[in-house]
């Protein structure tokens, strides 16, 4: 892709870089951007995402910003993450949003379903939420406009999409469980329970984007998560389930 070498926003990576681009290669697979793998005169390899598609594009300076921040904070952590090295959120010099990251070698390889291959998967899964970063680089935002939300036909078990979703919140505006039980639709229900001490903000703003969300109090005092549990399925069961009359 020789074409893309003189490209203003390649030629912003390379004064970033502070060498020469020599090779440009248009990588796959992503929706939201346009993702260049870029090779340097001394064989560097780099990353450049440009916030190029729609309704991405219109987002891209706080998408790229989040992403540069998060880079950030994951710097000094052993997660095998990309690093950032350059920024151009507005597209003042890039000509779109940008973000120039370091490129993190490896390939996709779907077959590898061993037991070592499963519990370095999961080891990594629990370094990840390990994690707790001082500050949250953007608040959740849900992208699922409600016509998403519909239960696909292909669906083999449509009760499954609808299902209600029971969500422990010590902040639940509700304070009765009574009246924050009433509402619910009959049917199959999912019952949520946090950590001690309730969950995050961004964890409440992800959780309240899904439909048919139910928030329920457990009363003022802050309880064990097994202790939660068992509250919370005695309401469910007192108002909504097996004993009511």
């Amino acid at each position: 892709m020789d074409g893309h070498l003189s490209t203003r926003p390649v030629r912003w990576a390379a004064e970033r870089l502070g060498r020469d681009v020599v090779a440009v290669e248009q990588l796959s697979g992503g929706i939201t951007s346009t993702m260049l793998a870029l090779t340097t005169v001394d064989g560097e390899r780099a990353v450049l995402r440009l916030m190029t598609n729609e309704p991405w594009r219109t987002h891209g300076a706080e998408l790229t910003t989040r992403e540069h921040q998060t880079q950030l904070l994951l710097a000094d952590t052993p997660i095998p993450a990309p690093r950032s090295i350059a920024l151009d959120a507005d597209g003042a010099h890039a000509g779109e949003a940008a973000h120039l990251m370091s490129l993190v070698p490896g390939a996709v390889d779907v077959s590898r379903t061993s037991d070592a291959d499963l519990e370095t998967l999961a080891r990594m899964l629990v370094d990840i939420h390990a994690l707790r970063p001082s500050v949250q680089p953007r608040t959740y935002q849900s992208w699922a406009i409600p016509a998403k939300r519909a239960v696909p036909v292909w669906a083999r078990e449509p009760a499954a999409w609808e299902r209600a979703f029971v969500i422990c919140d010590e902040d639940a505006p509700v304070r009765d469980p009574a009246a924050a039980l009433a509402g619910l639709p009959p049917g199959p229900l999912a019952l949520l329970i946090g950590p001690e001490g309730g969950f995050e903000e961004a964890e409440r703003a992800m959780l309240l984007a899904l439909p048919a969300v139910t928030r329920l109090s457990l009363g003022p005092r802050i309880l064990r998560a097994d202790t939660a549990a068992v509250a919370a399925l005695a309401l469910v069961q007192a108002f909504c389930g097996d004993w009511r009359g």
